[in-house]
Formats: structure tokens, C-alpha cells, sequence
């Protein structure tokens, strides 16, 4: 459905994917910025899938700008916000400074590292640096980070091997530990442990 997007005259271009909501928390501007480094690039493309307060202003700037490589999917479903997870080759999540932030660890975290793809973040050090950290699934970086963003993003698109070890460490932990399922079985074994304790 989406495989048009990510390809010019046939040749599938390095994908960046951010699917989410587009408002005034996730900080965009740090994936935009990143992008106005690579626009003379013909090879790598800036998918951003979601809705918003923010999303005309983006798509705006990014024509202002001329940054053509930067392709704005509007609203989309869960299912398809997956399957973008699975066709694209990393993700890239940005969040400001302010300290309630480093509380925050969306689904959309859960599908970028769960889908296997390597999670590029920036933000204040907290919960989603630490499941990256975890996982060993991507690369947390400050907020507002963008050079270093962009670093990130060429190192994974001239490194395929280390990509593709990073996101399958990512989904390998997440499928183990997070997964709906294993949850249920360890609330299971709790549950089951008291009701024999208090029986």
C-alpha cells in the first residue's frame, strides 16, 4: 500500500519513519531539522504518519523549504501504522526537555522496536532511553539533538549489518518480555500464587 512512498523509479530509498500524533509535545522540528542537512540527498526519504494541531504548520514549513524528501501521510490506523513500521528501515522519535517527559513510553515505542526496526530518540533521559538501553534496539540521544540525529540515521543506512542486529535485539526483547500475552501469563502466576497463599 505505502511501498510507492518509499521508492523513486523503482529504487526503494532509505526510509525514516515517525508515526504518531502531531502536536505540540513531540518536538518534529528535531526530525526536520535533521532533514534540511539531507536535502541535496536523492537516496533517503522522511515518512511522517500521523495527525495534529502541528501537522499543517509541518507540512508548510516543509514546503517553504522545499524539503521534498520529507512525505506527510496524514491520519493513519494502527494496523497501518505497523505495517509503515515494517516496510520502513528505522524510526525516529523526538520529545522536548521538560522533565515530565522522560515519563513518557507511547505504544508507538512498543511498535518501533517490536516491528524489529532500530529506534533513533531524542529526549530527556527516562523510560523510553531506558528501554532502549534495554533492548539495545536504537540510539538516545539529548533532546533537540539533531546533528546527532542525522549521524545516527547515516550510520544505520551504511551499516546494514548493524541495523538489522539492532532492530532484531529490539523485537527479540520486546516479543520476550513485553509481549500482551507473556504479560497475561505473569499476571496469571501472581494471581494464582495469592488465591493458593490465602486459600
Amino acid at each position: 500500500m505505502y511501498r510507492s512512498v518509499f521508492t523513486s523509479q523503482g529504487d526503494k530509498k532509505f526510509t525514516v519513519l515517525y508515526a504518531g500524533s502531531l502536536g505540540y509535545i513531540v518536538d518534529l522540528m528535531t526530525v526536520i531539522n535533521a532533514a534540511k542537512l539531507l536535502k541535496e540527498s536523492d537516496d533517503i526519504v522522511f515518512i511522517i504518519a500521523g495527525d495534529g494541531e502541528q501537522l499543517k504548520y509541518y507540512q508548510n514549513l516543509a514546503k517553504s523549504e522545499k524539503l521534498y524528501h520529507i512525505k506527510f501521510l496524514g491520519q493513519v490506523t494502527k494496523a497501518q501504522a505497523i505495517q509503515l513500521c515494517k516496510i520502513c528501515d528505522v524510526c525516529v522519535y523526538a520529545l522536548g526537555d521538560k522533565p515530565i517527559y522522560s515519563l513518557f513510553l507511547g505504544n508507538k515505542v512498543f511498535d518501533y522496536l517490536g516491528s524489529g526496526k532500530p529506534l533513533i530518540f531524542c529526549g530527556r533521559k527516562g523510560d523510553i532511553s531506558d528501554l532502549i538501553n534495554e533492548t539495545n534496539g536504537g540510539f538516545s540521544l539529548d533532546a533537540y539533538d539533531y546533528k546527532g540525529l542525522l549521524e545516527k540515521i547515516l550510520y544505520l543506512k551504511n551499516n546494514d549489518h548493524d541495523r538489522y542486529k539492532i532492530g532484531e535485539n529490539a523485537k527479540r526483547v520486546i516479543y520476550d518480555k513485553y509481549l500482551t500475552k507473556h504479560s497475561m501469563d505473569k499476571i496469571y502466576r501472581v494471581l494464582r500464587k495469592v488465591l493458593i497463599e490465602y486459600k
